[in-house]
């Protein structure tokens, strides 16, 4: 399972609640150090060590072809969790658009359809935005 935007706020306690179900879980995050400091606190709180964290900026198109190019198993859930809210309207993407839509937007819409394929190999898999 992915959970963007997991290593802070409600992202945090969807882990925590798949974590300790005895899931697999990638945080999809933009800060790593952070996200590694949260993975590490939920591996101890749920006692499972299969949480990982790798590095995805959604607002940057590039970090999420490198993010699907890396993925290589089959994906029972994708959380599209991450968001963004107020950024001036200045702040754009590597892209060029808005950073609050390319951010909350288009960002997971490439995630899902890069990871379209292993989404359907898992057979029966969900994606929740």
């Amino acid at each position: 399972m992915i959970v963007t935007g997991g290593a802070s706020g409600i992202g945090i306690e969807t882990v925590k609640s798949l974590a300790s179900a005895g899931a697999s879980v990638t945080i999809a995050a933009r800060c790593v150090g952070v996200a590694e400091e949260v993975a590490e606190a939920l591996r101890k709180n749920t006692g499972n060590e299969k949480i990982d964290v790798r590095p995805l900026d959604l607002s940057d198109l590039r970090s999420v072809r490198t993010f699907v190019a890396d993925w290589d198993k089959p994906l029972h859930a994708l959380i599209n969790n991450a968001g963004i809210m107020a950024m001036p309207e200045s702040e754009r993407s590597p892209e060029g658009s808005e950073m609050q839509f390319a951010t909350n937007f288009l960002g997971h819409f490439a995630l899902t359809l890069g990871l379209r394929p292993h989404l359907a190999s898992a057979q029966g898999a969900r994606v929740v935005s």
